[in-house]
């Protein structure tokens, strides 16, 4: 039987679960190694400090792994260490590297989308900035209304909307701001004794701006494990124009949400175009077309699959709604190993 390799996290859990018992504990460790026993692999469960990076057994071997929602993405940075180490020594990483470095990062997952040059795909444009002073040289103005995005931040924290170029530009000011006394002081020094010289920017935190879409009402989030597409319907905040932490108990779940013609169709064609085991896809529709708003292939919130009564299934030509409760630990390793089989084919 061959190993596949599960990486947990500093507490000892594994990927995340809505409502997981105890607070936080990740998917249920015997739970998993029962399914991934069923496609005839052997659970291992280690911590990433226990991986050896000379071990040649390591090689073509399948690691799975668990990231995490940092505000300065502390953990997270240590886990993309791990993770492009294990790439690097012949390991297969399932999801991959590029695919790890966009979640909790909207730069570099505005990166991704721009790379796929994918018309589906593009309808959302970006702009991207490491300080306030690129911000100032290079923003495009165009439209009077234009969303920032912090480059982390989940349930909508650390998304703004600029009203206008002076509102967008002190929104733009606040968020990136990189605040440090004493290197402040210095630079401020530095400034006084070096004729001509530019102090380092304390705005640094990386962001991006975005068209806005008026009107929304609404989004979809799609949760997508191989060839099982769970959808909930999240309305937008009162007095807002952000429909994500707009609270559970308002959200429609699986065949109870109003859910659009082409919606899947939609959606598995990102899906196929990102290439990834699983994917959380954020969709909105407005003027006659779809927008990828946001998307994440790891780390992503599971209450989607857990709170439908059903999934929607693309068999023989059409869109079958199927009514299963299925355990999440067997709809994750029925995700890596199809997909992995897939990509040996």
């Amino acid at each position: 039987m061959e190993n596949i390799y599960l990486l947990t996290n500093h507490r000892g859990a594994f990927g995340n679960k809505y409502k997981a018992q105890p607070y936080h504990s990740g998917m249920d460790k015997t739970m998993l190694t029962n399914y991934f026993k069923a496609h005839n692999f052997n659970a291992v469960f280690m911590s990433p400090s226990e991986v050896n990076f000379r071990d040649k057994k390591y090689k073509n071997c399948i690691f799975l792994y668990t990231t995490t929602e940092d505000n300065k993405e502390y953990y997270k940075l240590y886990i993309e260490d791990i993770v492009l180490g294990l790439e690097a020594i012949g390991a297969k990483v399932l999801p991959s590297f590029i695919h790890l470095k966009s979640h909790h990062n909207k730069v570099f997952m505005e990166i991704l989308r721009d790379v796929q040059d994918f018309e589906p795909l593009n309808n959302i444009e970006t702009q991207k900035f490491g300080t306030l002073e690129e911000f100032e040289r290079h923003f495009e103005k165009g439209e009077d209304n234009v969303v920032v995005k912090m480059a982390s931040g989940a349930s909508s924290l650390g998304v703004f909307l600029g009203k206008g170029y002076s509102d967008l530009l002190a929104k733009v000011k606040k968020a990136s701001k990189t605040p440090h006394i004493k290197e402040d002081i210095k630079e401020g020094l530095r400034k006084v004794k070096h004729k001509d010289y530019i102090p380092v920017s304390n705005h640094r935190n990386k962001f991006i701006t975005q068209n806005f879409i008026p009107n929304l009402t609404n989004d979809w989030k799609i949760l997508i494990y191989l060839d099982k597409y769970y959808i909930f319907e999240r309305p937008v905040r009162d007095n807002d124009f952000r429909a994500s932490g707009s609270g559970k108990e308002k959200y429609m779940f699986g065949d109870k949400a109003n859910i659009p013609n082409g919606i899947f169709d939609y959606a598995k064609s990102i899906y196929e175009k990102l290439n990834a085991p699983m994917l959380s896809v954020d969709i909105a529709y407005a003027n006659n077309q779809f927008y990828t708003l946001e998307f994440q292939f790891t780390g992503f919130g599971t209450s989607g699959q857990q709170l439908s009564e059903n999934y929607f299934s693309y068999q023989d030509g059409k869109w079958e709604t199927i009514y299963d409760k299925l355990d999440l630990e067997q709809v994750y390793a029925d995700s890596i190993i199809g997909f992995n089989k897939a990509s040996h084919e």
